[in-house]
């Protein structure tokens, strides 16, 4: 019988997504506002730089999979939550830093700069952190309440961020004022969080990294060919259509965080309003996770994960017809679709992980450090056109900071925060439903073959 994960396992990884899920959101909630309003950085300067450090950070994921894969075992994946958490830390803190009288261009070099250097960090930490879910959850369960733990941490993240972020940066300024200095000190807080979660999860997943690469180095197993790991990736259908699907979704949360702040001060005209919006859909969200979990152990777990991303779209379809300027109406609507969201959340990780299960089983080789790195793909692709969205949208319907918006404006940002988001969601629902074949009876099917091959193995 197959050993269980322990209980304190799974919470640190939640933990670790409850930290991320407050340092994160200082970069999709307000890294854009900081920059426009705070450092008065041109809007088309502004989305060049989100651009620039979105593409980096794409390419970093890849440049991630392959340093995670090649230097192990010499470097374990767990030695990468000590170092990775003090860099993305750091790196945070310079993208909201006081910065003294320099020019616009130096600031979007530092700024941009910060960003594309946590995020090579960033990038192999967390693709550690998510190689060792399948490593120390070998069971299904087990992998369930890894995803479970990920939906709640994430949640309880975004719920804390929305009740405490917006009143400690007024609280730091005095007031709805322009200064970087409330900014600057809750990133610090937040990275320390962050690096504590991160120490946590090694403390927990270091027995089981030893064991793995004890067994690797006994085996005299070569790491495979660059080309051949690209080949399992791209080839492995249940495994994209997962990453579309997560692309969308987390696409969709960007977008509206990202430009919520601006539908806030120019549409409902009220900036403490944007804290109780993002305490109600953290809410909801928190909700919707142990739904989910509830859920995802009673049915098939695609469509579960399907059904999740159907309410998100209707949710923003229903606001782009209302287009509410009454706040309590559209923070309802999103109410109900963060909910959903967070009912495919919950899903995520178990999956990814039976996805990358799939590949071991249908290739023979172990590849998971790569495929699970891989999979950080979903987040950075999403901020490639969140970013895009967010920066050359306001600039194509001619956002100019602390001017009021035209009617004209005003149905453009509708348009950039309901109907895109609503778009891109239906395609991710059509990629999960035909891309992924990974029932509940195929999962079980392969969880016994690969008990099988590690009885022989032994």
């Amino acid at each position: 019988m197959e050993q269980r994960v322990k209980t304190g396992a799974t919470i640190s990884y939640g933990l670790i997504l409850f930290a991320w899920g407050l340092l994160f959101s200082m970069n999709t909630a307000f890294w854009a506002y900081f920059m426009t309003d705070i450092q008065k950085m041109p809007t088309i300067l502004m989305a060049k730089t989100l651009l620039v450090a979105n593409v980096v950070d794409f390419c970093m994921v890849i440049v991630a999979s392959i340093l995670l894969q090649k230097l192990y075992p010499k470097v374990k994946y767990s030695t990468w939550l000590l170092v990775g958490p003090i860099v993305v830390a750091v790196g945070f803190a310079v993208m909201f830093a006081p910065v003294g009288d320099i020019s616009v261009t130096a600031k979007a070099i530092l700024f941009g700069g910060a960003y594309c250097i946590q995020a090579g960090f960033q990038n192999i930490a967390f693709g550690a952190v998510n190689t060792m879910v399948p490593l120390m959850g070998k069971h299904p369960l087990d992998r369930a309440a890894f995803s479970a733990r990920k939906a709640v941490g994430t949640n309880a993240g975004k719920l804390v961020y929305g009740v405490i972020t917006v009143p400690m940066i007024m609280a730091i300024n005095g007031g709805v004022k322009a200064s970087a200095n409330g900014y600057f000190a809750i990133v610090i807080l937040y990275g320390i969080v962050f690096i504590a979660a991160n120490y946590l999860m090694y403390r927990y997943s270091r027995e089981a990294d030893i064991a793995l690469a004890s067994e690797y180095i006994k085996s005299d197993k070569k790491s495979e060919p660059l080309l051949e790991l690209f080949k399992i990736f791209f080839t492995n259908r249940h495994l994209l259509g997962i990453i579309i699907g997560d692309i969308v979704r987390i696409l969709a949360q960007f977008i509206t965080w990202g430009l919520g702040v601006y539908y806030f001060m120019y549409v409902l005209k009220s900036m403490p309003l944007f804290a109780v919006f993002l305490t109600t859909v953290s809410v909801a969200g928190l909700l919707g996770s142990i739904v989910g979990e509830i859920l995802a152990r009673r049915f098939d777990k695609r469509y579960v994960y399907a059904a999740g991303l159907a309410i998100l779209f209707l949710a923003h379809l229903t606001n782009f017809v209302l287009f509410p300027k009454v706040a309590v109406t559209f923070m309802a609507v999103l109410d109900v679709g963060y909910f959903g969201m967070a009912i495919a959340n919950a899903c995520a990780i178990a999956i990814t992980s039976e996805a990358a299960l799939y590949s071991e089983l249908k290739t023979g080789k172990e590849v998971k450090g790569f495929l699970m790195t891989m999979a950080i793909l979903v987040p950075k692709v999403s901020n490639i056109i969140s970013g895009s969205v967010l920066g050359f949208g306001l600039a194509a319907i001619g956002y100019v900071a602390k001017t009021p918006m035209t009617a004209e404006q005003l149905v453009g940002l509708n348009k950039l925060i309901n109907f895109i988001p609503a778009a891109f969601l239906a395609v991710g629902i059509i990629a999960i439903l035909t891309l992924n074949k990974l029932s509940t009876a195929k999962v079980n099917e392969m969880q016994v073959k690969m008990a099988e091959k590690n009885n022989i193995s032994a």
